[in-house]
């Protein structure tokens, strides 16, 4: 018995060893997969299916790795993600989404079918107490629940109140168009928005890492710029807060040439408003103007997005500091990385005219992906998963505009700083 005891010693010293290598290999696969961070309710803009200059790859969600070494947020794995369902999942939805519907087709056709399989959404009242979650859109916020009669307001309450089924509040507008203050106290359990610190992170879009780096056929890239035609703007909400338009067209006072379009400049021809013919003008422009209409923290629509996948454009931002973790710092240029406008427009200048710094910019396409509209761990798909775990219902937001909009949430004043003109950067 006595001479086995050496091989027996050797098979569990190997057997310890392959758990522990297991283990750590396991480990850090959960935590290199990560995320990064689209809208503007006023304006259209064409979409067109992704790139001729990318073959097809498959993809998973960002990693910390960013070309711009950015931190990103944390994404769940896809073992979360992809899991078998413990239970059937109903989602009440308590109002419309502005006019339309909160329904599966429209809001869960991007979920998994797995997803789909198990979770549904309804706003068929007869079925709100089976539900597992109440959702309301801000924008269509019932008003009898703003009711200045606190007993009024408190029986309204009730009807959605639960001690296991989350009340979550819905939005993808920022502070400055919806600062949540219509909401009274101690009823929001989540938030959904495309803030990056929502319980559900529901973006306009977000870049996702290829599994594989991607070729790029930079010279295809190169080829389809017409080198007349530097930048373009589509914009139909002309006057904003944040005084988009008067800095666009300042900056072009100044140099750069910028064709605007749309409400606020000219019409594509034979393109109604919002149409996907809007790329075959658009796509030839080397830069894009991506202004928002309100300088926010993660506040990045679809207008950023698209510039970087239908229009194969470099975005031009107003500020760099309300894209940190959104996207790889190479990919776009920001009018405050410059002390004034004219230094700005220069090194625009220089970047289109020279084809290598052009380039550069496009170098996160060997790595990242847009992906468009929700997936399985952002919006309604997410919102389902995490409906199969135990919910906390201790939760509860005891002051959400507060939440939502802080000191340094938004910046409506930076455009203003290259004026000479006193601002106030929360207006």
């Amino acid at each position: 018995m006595l001479k086995f005891v050496p091989r027996y010693f050797l098979f569990l010293l190997i057997f310890c060893g392959l758990a522990a290598f297991w283990i750590i290999f396991s480990a850090q696969r959960t935590n290199s997969i990560s995320w990064l961070f689209i809208h503007e309710k006023q304006e259209s803009e064409g979409t067109v299916s992704s790139t001729e200059i990318n073959s097809t790859s498959k993809i998973e969600p960002v990693t910390s790795e960013s070309v711009s070494k950015t931190p990103l947020r944390i994404h769940p794995n896809k073992s979360e993600t992809s899991h078998q369902p413990s239970k059937k999942v109903v989602i009440f939805a308590a109002t419309k989404y502005f006019s339309q519907r909160i329904q599966d087709a429209a809001f869960m056709d991007l979920c998994h079918q797995t997803t789909k399989d198990y979770c549904r959404i309804t706003d068929d009242f007869r079925e709100l107490n089976s539900s597992d979650a109440v959702i309301f859109h801000y924008r269509n916020y019932p008003t009898q629940m703003m009711s200045s009669n606190e007993t009024e307001r408190r029986k309204e309450e009730s009807i959605w109140r639960h001690p296991i089924r989350p009340i979550i509040l819905m939005t993808q507008e920022s502070p400055i168009s919806d600062d949540l203050s219509r909401v009274q106290s101690d009823l929001i359990n989540w938030t959904m928005t495309y803030r990056q610190n929502s319980d559900i992170w529901y973006p306009y879009a977000h870049l996702v890492r290829r599994e594989q780096e991607q070729k790029v056929d930079f010279e295809a890239i190169w080829a389809m710029k017409n080198h007349n035609k530097t930048a373009s703007w589509l914009v139909s909400n002309c006057e904003t807060s944040n005084h988009r338009l008067k800095l666009g067209k300042k900056i072009r006072e100044i140099g750069l040439s910028i064709d605007i379009y749309g409400a606020c400049g000219l019409s594509i021809p034979n393109c109604p408003s919002g149409m996907a013919c809007a790329v075959s003008t658009l796509k030839p422009y080397k830069f894009y103007m991506a202004f928002e209409n309100a300088n926010c923290k993660q506040y990045v629509t679809e207008k950023f997005f698209e510039a970087l996948r239908s229009r194969i454009s470099v975005p031009i931002v107003i500020s760099r500091r309300f894209y940190k973790n959104v996207a790889p710092a190479e990919s776009f240029i920001a009018v405050d990385d410059f002390s004034n406008l004219k230094d700005f427009v220069a090194h625009v200048i220089r970047v289109s005219n020279d084809k290598a710094l052009y380039l550069k910019y496009h170098e996160w396409r060997q790595i990242y992906e847009v992906k468009l509209g929700d997936d399985e761990g952002t919006g309604m798909c997410e919102l389902c998963r995490r409906l199969q775990y135990p919910i906390d219902s201790s939760k509860i937001y005891k002051d959400l505009a507060s939440w939502y909009r802080n000191d340094d949430t938004c910046d409506q004043s930076i455009a203003l700083r290259f004026f000479d003109i006193p601002s106030d950067p929360g207006s």
